[in-house]
């Protein structure tokens, strides 16, 4: 007697039409959830970003009602001085004693933000294009005295759309996040 063949039953298993079918539907599927899936990623990317910068803001306002002077938020590329140009590379919150929006010799840096990825851009109208600046009482003043009031957006590829957020700081220097599209907002574009 020979060695033991094994049978198997007929029926068991993919035919090679099946398996075409099934990486055919696999790929229609991967095809529509993609999409959907990168789009989550971008919205989920700009509203993490946009509620750093207002945490950042609110830590500046209650660190200057906290010690009873003024403590500026100012964008920054290298974490330690104040740049001109668009809040995306970064910002620096800091203990501002000679209220001048400029990190000096002495004045303690509280919180370091950094710079915002995917290509997102975060950009202000004119009163608070490069510094915020909270004083002893919760209000945001320029540093020339002026209450300082303005609206920055957090924008990505999709440009200026509902996807995009709004940061609103009021008269009193409260902030706010709202969708960018929002009837309170008065920004129109991505680059105030």
């Amino acid at each position: 007697m020979g060695p033991a063949r094994m049978r198997y039953p007929l029926g068991q298993g993919f035919t090679l039409i099946e398996l075409i079918m099934a990486l055919t539907i696999l790929a229609i599927l991967t095809g529509i959830a993609v999409p959907a899936f990168t789009e989550l990623i971008k919205n989920n990317r700009i509203r993490t970003q946009s509620a750093d910068f207002h945490a950042a803001l609110m830590l500046a306002r209650s660190e200057a009602v906290k010690r009873v002077s003024r403590v500026t938020l100012c964008s920054s590329s290298d974490g330690a001085s104040c740049a001109g140009g668009g809040w995306e590379q970064g910002w620096i919150v800091f203990n501002d004693d000679d209220n001048d929006a400029a990190v000096d010799g002495g004045e303690t840096v509280l919180h370091i933000g950094s710079a915002l990825t995917g290509g997102n851009t975060l950009r202000g109208n004119s009163n608070v294009s490069t510094y915020v600046s909270y004083i002893g009482n919760g209000f945001s003043k320029l540093t020339s005295g002026a209450l300082q009031a303005g609206t920055l957006v957090v924008c990505d590829d999709r440009g200026f759309t509902s996807d995009a957020r709004a940061v609103i700081i009021s008269s009193t220097g409260r902030p706010r996040v709202l969708e960018a599209t929002h009837s309170d907002v008065s920004l129109s574009s991505c680059t105030p």
